[in-house]
């Protein structure tokens, strides 16, 4: 029975070394020390896993990328734990190319203030969110009236599969972009779209 409680609470790896402790030993003292051990590794574990479970859930602290990822690597003893990818050095990398008032750079200011908007939210309540790169292309394709077009298309390139749905988003609305005025937006989501179906295919 006592083995049975060794295989269940104890980690694989030192489960063999615990049971030839317990199966060589003619000492009755030995054997209580060893199943109060057990209940003591009970407890602690109960304790770690109930701790790395709550840091794992603060995503949206600023400190867990740092502090908390650091602990949450101490108390589980895996040193190269990723809990969450961490995306801000990118987004904020990504931001600096948005001029001030992005929606006067563009002929769809409506659909760059909206865009704009989700974005900042989703930001604030969801840092790490992958959506964050989708809105950004989707900002990027718009401003369409900026002098460094050329250059946040390239940006709107490197974001590949993340820009991907934006850009069908702009060459399947008639509605907004079917007209001389939008024609740019278009037709740059048509052209960048195009060298995506190539890469993939490729």
């Amino acid at each position: 029975m006592l083995f049975r409680v060794i295989e269940v609470r104890l980690h694989p790896d030192r489960a063999p070394d615990f049971k030839r402790r317990v199966e060589f030993t003619d000492s009755a003292r030995i054997l209580i020390e060893a199943g109060e051990e057990l209940l003591e590794m009970d407890a602690e574990d109960v304790r770690t896993t109930h701790v790395c479970g709550i840091l794992a859930r603060l995503d949206r602290h600023p400190l867990y990328h740092t502090e908390f990822l650091r602990q949450y690597r101490e108390l589980s003893g895996c040193p190269g734990m990723v809990l969450k990818a961490n995306i801000q050095p990118e987004i904020d990398r990504l931001i600096a190319y948005l001029p001030d008032k992005p929606y006067s750079f563009s002929s769809d200011p409506q659909g760059v203030h909206g865009r704009l908007l989700e974005f900042l939210q989703l930001r604030k309540h969801d840092p790490d969110s992958q959506r964050l790169f989708a809105l950004l292309a989707s900002l990027f394709v718009r401003l369409d009236r900026y002098d460094r077009y050329d250059e946040i298309v390239e940006r709107t390139r490197g974001l590949g599969a993340y820009a991907r749905e934006a850009l069908r988003e702009i060459v399947a609305n008639d509605e907004v972009f079917d007209d001389d005025e939008r024609t740019v937006i278009r037709e740059t989501a048509q052209r960048l779209l195009a060298e995506m179906k190539d890469v993939r295919s490729g």
